[in-house]
């Protein structure tokens, strides 16, 4: 009985200390060197989930210090590194308000995911999020859910130097249907740029899958074309 008593106890023990060596373990947030307009430069790391970021970043300088906030408009360059050696590079763009039919007042962040001389294909990072309407119950209850998502533009500049939505890609467990992904993008290209599309994805036998790996997939194949 009493070895028992031991064997319990040291088995709490390991168990509690394991749980507060975890605790105490802090996951460094993401390295930034970030360049203003004016050319000045500041190295540091990232303080914001830069898919929920609105008009402003927030960096330190120490890995725990003080938050620190810049305007995105006020950005020449964003350099980030990432915990598993991942680099990303963002730059301020302004993108074309397909609703009122004009350019956007204020810059987003955007990373360059595909490049060549007439089309260039930008991501940036946004926020999925759902709410439910209040659920009679004891209580009345709204669940939101939230998910980083990235929204994905194009500039084709044989059409034109704005900026343009192409599709957005929202993590799911069920991958949406090739027809489903289609028909989203349909009306963001031309009727002949988008028959080419769908003629050399069938050709090639594109799945829902390469898509969602690449979705400037899209324009690797238009770029052919042009």
């Amino acid at each position: 009985m009493k070895k028992s008593v031991i064997l319990i106890l040291a088995i709490i023990f390991v168990v509690v200390f394991n749980i507060t060596a975890t605790a105490k373990e802090k996951v460094q947030p993401p390295q930034v060197t970030l360049t203003l307009a004016d050319g000045t430069v500041f190295k540091g790391f990232l303080r914001c989930n830069l898919h929920a970021v609105d008009k402003k970043i927030y960096v330190s300088r120490d890995a725990d210090g003080k938050s620190e906030s810049y305007k995105i408009e006020d950005l020449k360059e964003l350099s980030v590194t990432y915990s598993n050696g991942e680099k990303m590079t963002f730059s301020p763009i302004y993108v074309w308000d397909g609703f009122y039919k004009k350019m956007s007042k204020t810059p987003v962040l955007a990373s360059v995911c595909y490049s060549s001389d007439n089309i260039t294909g930008y991501m940036t990072p946004g926020m999925y999020i759902k709410s439910t309407t209040p659920v009679p119950s004891n209580y009345f209850q709204s669940y939101t859910t939230q998910r980083n998502a990235w929204v994905y533009y194009k500039r084709i500049k044989s059409e034109s130097d704005k900026i343009k939505y192409l599709y957005t890609y929202i993590p799911s467990k069920k991958t949406p249907s090739l027809k489903k992904i289609l028909r989203d993008v349909k009306n963001n290209f031309s009727k002949e740029d988008f028959k080419y599309i769908e003629q050399i994805f069938a050709a090639e036998g594109v799945t829902a899958e390469d898509i969602i790996k690449k979705p400037w997939l899209f324009l690797e194949v238009l770029d052919k074309k042009k």
